[in-house]
């Protein structure tokens, strides 16, 4: 097995264990990563940080967190991702394969690809040491483009954009009862406000926030527009545009994580409309402005253009696509976590 293959191996094992755990305690990835902080040492950080800070009232009592925290840690940092590989296996050489997209257990990877031209959504499933053989999923195809496909946490909901209606891409959802079950007809989003198309759709594991690439108005670009909703039977909120990231330039490709407070997305800002690179924006509290100073993900990006990332919740294990060797491949990568502090309650 090679190194990619036995990393992953190792992670996916990792997260079954997680996933097996009483107390549902968010992994730290693959053994490599930093190590377990339990809840008694965050406690003992609290206490300790109470004794230095007694002056303070408790509602602001500040506490030691990590990155793996996810939904409750809105200062997290993490390293510089390690070299990115090819996932490999899901197509021939010679097909593009975009918009990767991972169930939450990693076990289930979507994904976009053309066949004679036309965009369906595929989709390939974990084999133990290596990607089986990918499949178009029938019940989201139409005769149109189907792409950007973003799969819940849990699998059971997928959303994807299309243009089969006619007028443009659009977005849309279709869910299923259970994991081997087969996708229900797709049911496109409204009330997400006028637009020329929209795409790239990226939501919150609570799938109450999500995040697209819109182009509206006079624009003659996509830029990232957000929406909410009070639950998962809620309709979607008119979106507005997330201005304090918007450049001058193509911006789409968003991918949540962390709560909803972290984002990284595609832009072609640095190469002023030529190649697209990856860029992390972070925000307080889901809903609030992302601070407008996005960084690069430099040890990902090259001169080639790189988009479409799918982020692990706990922000350390990224898939994107790039055509840095020709046609579009996906590619993955990891990154540890390291302390942050954050306000317990305010």
């Amino acid at each position: 097995m090679t190194g990619p293959l036995r990393l992953r191996a190792q992670m996916v094992a990792a997260r079954r264990v997680r996933d097996a755990a009483p107390t549902g305690r968010r992994p730290f990835g693959v053994p490599v990563y930093s190590r377990h902080v339990t809840a008694a040492s965050k406690l003992a950080c609290v206490a300790a940080l109470t004794a230095v800070v007694g002056c303070f009232r408790a509602e602001r009592l500040i506490a030691v967190g990590r990155g793996n925290d996810a939904g409750t840690d809105a200062g997290a940092t993490w390293g510089p991702f390690g070299p990115p590989q090819e996932v490999v296996g899901l197509r021939s050489a010679s097909d593009d394969v975009q918009d990767p997209s991972l169930t939450g257990d990693e076990l289930e990877l979507y994904f976009s690809s053309a066949t004679g031209g036309i965009k369906h959504v595929w989709r390939s499933k974990w084999a133990g040491s290596a990607w089986g053989a990918a499949a178009a999923v029938s019940g989201l195809s139409s005769t149109r483009n189907e792409e950007d496909p973003k799969v819940s946490t849990d699998g059971l909901t997928i959303y994807f954009a299309s243009d089969r209606a006619g007028d443009g891409l659009r977005l849309y959802v279709a869910r299923r009862g259970a994991r081997d079950a087969p996708w229900g007809t797709p049911a496109r989003l409204e009330g997400l406000g006028t637009s020329v198309l929209d795409r790239s759709p990226a939501v919150d594991e609570a799938q109450v926030q999500m995040v697209f690439a819109s182009q509206r108005g006079t624009s003659t670009t996509m830029h990232l527009y957000a929406t909410s909703r009070t639950n998962v039977d809620a309709g979607w909120q008119t979106a507005d545009a997330l201005t304090t990231i918007t450049s001058a330039w193509q911006d789409v490709d968003p991918a949540l994580f962390g709560g909803a407070r972290y984002l990284i997305f595609a832009s072609r800002r640095a190469g002023q409309g030529k190649t697209a690179d990856l860029f992390q924006a972070v925000r307080p509290e889901p809903g609030s402005p992302f601070a407008s100073n996005v960084e690069p993900l430099t040890e990902l990006n090259t001169d080639s253009s790189e988009g479409d990332p799918w982020l692990s919740a706990d922000g350390r294990h990224i898939l994107f696509s790039s055509d840095r060797r020709g046609p579009n491949r996906i590619y993955e990568a990891w990154r540890d976590g390291a302390p942050a502090v954050f306000l317990l309650a305010h």
